[in-house]
């Protein structure tokens, strides 16, 4: 599929929507994760500039990667990344601010979560011909999501204690699934569901039958962590500090370490995203978080 991109009216901003960390940049690596023997190339900085960069996530087709950014106006904008060009371009410019792009699952466009002029937080669907398109009002207060399908979404309430949903953008009917989780929400298939929980203080990666509802802890996330990435091979990819590490429920005892960025400025490895192939990595330094 060739992505095309949707350019909006440019507006003045003048607040600030969301108190966000400023020492946040994506770098992309080419990756063979496949088998026992995993490499990962050197990592580049795609951003490289002071301000938040974030929530990167891989087109379908693997040639782009689309993230948030926000800059001196504010303003939380979606961008892409072309990886074969090494060129950025500006998808949405508004005057709310949108967050956590993903490509739809019938690659027709994008969607994002987007910070209404209320506050509310509200799933909007940006189409290649038809543009922004509210799906399901009611369904406010989204944090993170994934697509399960093409007309079902799981997703992070921001709650008191944070919650995790299934919802239907089709009849907007929705269903709480889960208590005290993570912002990390993965899809293998339309019937399993991961995710994080927290559990007497301890992070746990969880799966979940979605049709059954029956859980399965997998692994403890490792320490301070709780940010993950699924495999094709259902390895799970996860970061900490310089590091990366990978687990496999059918292979391994523990998290064992993939690769150290420390050389190439990688001090606190968050948000990661693998392409559909399984050839590229994505990943957050966010260097003023502990």
């Amino acid at each position: 599929m060739k992505f095309y991109f949707i350019l909006f009216p440019i507006f003045l901003f003048s607040r600030i929507l969301a108190q966000l960390p400023v020492g946040t940049d994506i770098f992309l690596a080419t990756c063979n994760l496949k088998g026992a023997s995993k490499t990962i190339g050197t990592p580049i900085n795609i951003t490289n500039r002071e301000g938040y960069d974030n929530q990167p996530s891989f087109s379908k087709s693997d040639t782009a990667v689309l993230y948030v950014a926000v800059k001196a106006d504010g303003q939380a904008d979606i961008y892409s990344y072309l990886c074969t060009k090494k060129s950025t371009t500006q998808i949405t410019k508004t005057i709310e601010s949108e967050y956590s792009p993903k490509i739809d699952p019938d690659e027709n466009g994008f969607s994002v979560v987007r910070v209404e002029q209320d506050s509310a937080q509200l799933f909007w669907k940006y189409g290649l011909k038809e543009g922004p398109l509210l799906r399901c009002k009611k369904m406010d207060s989204i944090g993170y999501y994934n697509w399960v399908n093409d007309s079902t979404l799981a997703f992070f309430k921001v709650t008191s204690i944070p919650t995790l949903w299934m919802a239907n953008t089709n009849t907007c009917s929705e269903k709480m699934l889960a208590t005290n989780i993570g912002r990390s929400i993965q899809t293998k298939s339309t019937h399993e569901l991961y995710y994080t929980q927290l559990l007497d203080s301890v992070r746990w990666i969880i799966q979940l039958d979605i049709s059954s509802g029956k859980e399965k802890k997998i692994i403890a996330c490792l320490t301070g962590s709780e940010d993950f990435a699924l495999t094709q091979e259902n390895d799970f990819i996860m970061g900490s500090g310089s590091k990366l590490y990978f687990f496999n429920a059918s292979k391994s005892k523990d998290w064992k370490e993939i690769a150290d960025f420390k050389k190439y400025g990688v001090s606190n490895i968050k948000r990661i995203s693998i392409s559909t192939k399984g050839d590229k990595i994505a990943f957050v330094n966010d260097a003023q978080t502990p």
